[in-house]
């Protein structure tokens, strides 16, 4: 193959993944066929195979090219001279050169095991790089105490959250998203004076609820019913919906498959119910707080998230498999999500009008308060060093006072 063709070659192989990307992040890889991505490219469906050997391939490709496109943007920053600070700051830059809206690695359990183990280092990869950028502004002092490894993580949940709700049909340009990113990240999104917070901690945030008595059918229905949808949602949060198998979540709640078509039609209708059940707790979960002031009501409240993930009331979703659901579900469960959004919306704005925050823009400061929430169900484990109450108040130290020292 002469230079010419190789470049020809190369140029349609990127204009593929491209539009593969924005297809699986709208719809999920395993949803999408090779025909639809071949009729948004206009060519021949079975054009496709002379690139990828099949769909799980290009997905595969797709979701290494991303994570290597996060990478350079690291390396990139990290290269340079300057704090650990300004490397953050010049990796959060980095994201206006991107040129294509990179995938969601929702879907990654569904790839063969070794490329799905390719990607998930990667991405770990991508974690650690953040991570030491973090550690090493706390040793030069361009960055306030803090945990590396949860603030890296923390950082990088806001970046990847834009992944799932960035549109260019927005009304705000990239530049000034990330212009605030970078501010709230940087300097926090309180008064410079503000001090941090000293919230007591609630124990147990969550006290477990009485078992149910063994003669009451209905309530050892609920019982079964509860156990299913908890267990069918941390899988779907850990390896996606796809690659959930039905089998498996009976087994492991020891019930036999007859017993799921019980409750359930099909995997859609599970999804939906997990989504019903987490969205109808969210609504009620923080009324048990009683904050003094939005300050401490941002702290309690993602507590009060996070503890709520490892009780019984948990574990809560992402939002990323909604396309899996059928159009009704879809737009149900999306009225929801915006009706919820408008409240947060709401809540943020409230503060900075009273003055506990800075005056900013209430509707992209709830995608950063948002991002670093939403991801939180993608990675923790309960065997991990870190409580959900740890990482709650690391993560709502950077939202509220900034990487960077006050004095």
């Amino acid at each position: 193959m002469n230079n010419r063709s190789a470049s020809k070659r190369e140029a349609k192989l990127a204009e593929i993944l491209v539009v593969a990307t924005r297809l699986f992040n709208q719809r999920g890889f395993l949803a999408t066929t090779m025909e639809e991505i071949a009729e948004a490219l206009a060519m021949n469906p079975a054009s496709l195979y002379h690139y990828f050997r099949g769909k799980e391939e290009l997905a595969y490709q797709v979701y290494v090219r991303s994570c290597s496109a996060r990478r350079a943007q690291l390396e990139a920053a990290g290269a340079g001279v300057g704090s650990g600070l300004a490397r953050i700051e010049r990796f959060l830059d980095n994201l206006l050169t991107e040129e294509h809206r990179p995938a969601l690695l929702s879907e990654v359990g569904a790839l063969r095991p070794e490329w799905a183990e390719h990607v998930r280092r990667a991405q770990r990869d991508n974690i650690i790089a953040v991570q030491s950028m973090v550690a090493d502004g706390v040793r030069d002092g361009s960055i306030a105490p803090t945990d590396p490894a949860l603030t890296g993580i923390a950082v990088l949940s806001i970046v990847e959250w834009m992944t799932f709700w960035y549109s260019p049909r927005l009304r705000y340009p990239r530049e000034r998203i990330i212009e605030l990113f970078r501010d709230v990240i940087v300097n926090g999104i309180t008064p410079p004076d503000a001090r941090p917070f000293e919230v007591p901690v609630i124990t147990p945030a969550f006290p477990p609820a009485p078992a149910p008595d063994p003669f009451d059918r209905e309530a050892i229905s609920a019982l079964k019913l509860e156990r299913f949808l908890k267990v069918a949602m941390e899988s779907f949060n850990r390896i996606g919906v796809h690659a959930t198998s039905i089998d498996q979540c009976a087994r492991e709640l020891n019930l036999t498959k007859g017993a799921f078509y019980y409750y359930f039609e099909n995997k859609e209708e599970l999804l939906y119910r997990c989504y019903k059940r987490a969205l109808a707790f969210n609504w009620t979960a923080a009324t048990h707080l009683q904050p003094r002031d939005p300050v401490e009501r941002e702290v309690l409240w993602r507590r009060s998230l996070f503890e709520r993930h490892v009780s019984e009331h948990g574990p809560f979703p992402t939002y990323h498999h909604v396309t899996f659901l059928a159009p009704a579900h879809r737009d149900e469960i999306m009225a929801e999500l915006m009706k919820q959004q408008a409240a947060d919306v709401k809540i943020v704005g409230d503060a900075v009008e009273a003055g506990f925050y800075r005056r900013v823009e209430p509707f992209l400061a709830e995608k950063v308060r948002a991002g670093l929430t939403n991801w939180f169900p993608t990675w923790y484990s309960p065997a991990g060093r870190a409580t959900p109450t740890e990482v709650a108040d690391n993560h709502s130290r950077l939202f509220l006072y900034g990487l960077k020292p006050r004095s």
